[in-house]
């Protein structure tokens, strides 16, 4: 494997099936050949190469050396001792999309390695970062684990990946045989995760109704939309009509039921009581608006 699909919500769905970016697969496990250098930069440039050529259209398909090119620079950019680089370089082309991540890990690599590692080892979940400070409990053993926990599409806590040897650098992931995130995979459907924020009517105005959701509420949303997702679509991909249905169909019914699943997610995370006070700041902002006109 390399990179994997170029759209998050795809790579999320290849990734909770199973997958890892940058892997070989022998049986049903997926071993990560990326700090096997240098072979590993050359193997991820291949398998990059034919990703792109995938989802290339017909007018990109002419462009072999465009290809290589973008091949060749998730391969190195993907490369552990240029992520600092390429990080700064990210934040500085698009800082309201990259700064927070780019000074949430300046503040996480005060922590010595040694200490991060230990965290990482000891942690059994992958962990969620919000803020500076958060960046930095991650880091820390025993700390990291009041953090929000990652969760996959549907719900389940993301659990730190498996070393060979429990200390080695190349990591292991295990194939799921379950037979939603297969097909969810396999159609190349998938899901967004747990916004930073909803947004509430507002005379047409997104910024007056957005309401900021809080790490908790980001996980109860994560957690109660996924499994939804995943329970409904258990009894959908095991029906007896499942398989005799189109990719096409397949993949909308999929993405239909995410849909409905996270309209669910959101008032499971957001209470009634948040939402009227919610709305009435927005009423009372849009009283005063109308009053200076």
């Amino acid at each position: 494997s390399g990179q994997g699909d170029p759209d998050p919500k795809k790579r999320a769905a290849q990734m909770a099936s199973g997958w890892q970016p940058y892997s070989i697969k022998i049986g049903d496990k997926w071993y990560s050949y990326q700090r096997l250098q240098p072979v590993g930069t050359l193997i991820g440039m291949a398998a990059d190469a034919a990703t792109l050529w995938d989802h290339a259209t017909p007018e990109e398909s002419d462009k072999l050396l465009k290809i290589l090119g973008v091949a060749f620079g998730n391969a190195i950019t993907n490369q552990t001792f240029l992520q600092g680089i390429t990080n700064i370089i990210n934040a500085i082309s698009d800082p309201s999309r990259f700064g927070p991540r780019f000074v949430q890990s300046m503040a996480g690599s005060t922590i010595p390695g040694a200490v991060g590692q230990t965290a990482q080892l000891i942690d059994p979940y992958q962990r969620e970062v919000d803020s500076v400070v958060d960046a930095i409990r991650a880091r820390i053993p025993v700390l990291s684990e009041d953090l929000m926990p990652k969760r996959d599409i549907f719900g389940q806590p993301i659990e730190a990946k498996d070393r060979m040897g429990g200390i080695s650098p190349i990591t292991v992931t295990q194939e799921s045989t379950d037979k939603v995130r297969q097909e969810v995979a396999r159609l190349g459907a998938g899901a967004s995760k747990a916004p930073d924020y909803i947004e509430l009517p507002a005379a047409r105005d997104p910024k007056l109704g957005r309401v900021k959701l809080t790490p908790e509420q980001k996980d109860i949303f994560a957690a109660e939309g996924g499994e939804m997702a995943h329970k409904v679509l258990t009894r959908l991909v095991n029906s007896p009509t499942w398989d005799t249905m189109p990719d096409l169909a397949q993949r909308n019914a999929i993405n239909r039921v995410f849909e409905v699943s996270h309209q669910y997610a959101k008032v499971k995370a957001v209470p009634p009581e948040q939402i009227a006070k919610e709305a009435q700041r927005i009423a009372e902002e849009l009283k005063i608006r109308l009053q200076s006109k």
